[in-house]
């Protein structure tokens, strides 16, 4: 089967969702080639998307952020992760260590500190640019199910993906 054929599937059995990728943007002040190549990143993994510089990295809460790619889906994280490994022949999550090299060299003219945001319809993770291999690995182990509606975050210290509102004291 396809990586087109699998999101075709997929797209099927989602009422009203007719892409796993709804939008993408970047920074405004993102350059017209790092647009472009994070357009390409996504497009070699089978995903036809158009990648818009229209995110305001300041105006908001301070941010040490230089980059920040945000990825709205129309399915849930685990079909994208699933959608993911189809295109690449691959393990979903031997895919996304992949995907995320991809999109992090996209964003090769821009130094500093970097980040994927996902989300779905009710839960949203972040993906440091500088993420370990370790920390993808772990992916395998979060309770998905049990993390409907949260914010999955990467606690360095611990070597653990936490939902946000379990860091709360």
């Amino acid at each position: 089967m396809t990586a087109r054929s699998l999101l075709r599937r997929l797209s099927e059995h989602l009422p009203g969702k007719q892409h796993v990728i709804e939008r993408t943007l970047i920074e405004y002040e993102a350059p017209p080639e790092e647009v472009a190549a994070v357009q390409e990143a996504l497009a070699s993994f089978g995903f036809s998307v158009t990648v818009r510089p229209e995110y305001p990295l300041t105006g908001g809460p301070p941010t040490d952020l230089s980059w920040a790619v945000f990825i709205a889906l129309g399915v849930p994280l685990t079909a994208f992760f699933t959608a993911l490994g189809s295109a690449a022949g691959t393990d979903a999550y031997a895919a996304l260590k992949e995907w995320v090299e991809r999109v992090r060299d996209a964003r090769r003219l821009t130094s500093g500190r970097g980040e994927i945001r996902i989300h779905d319809a009710h839960t949203s993770m972040v993906i440091p640019a500088d993420i370990p291999d370790e920390a993808i690995d772990a992916l395998r182990d979060v309770d998905w199910a049990g993390l409907r509606g949260g914010h999955l975050v990467w606690v360095e210290e611990q070597q653990v993906w936490r939902d946000t509102r379990d860091l709360v004291e």
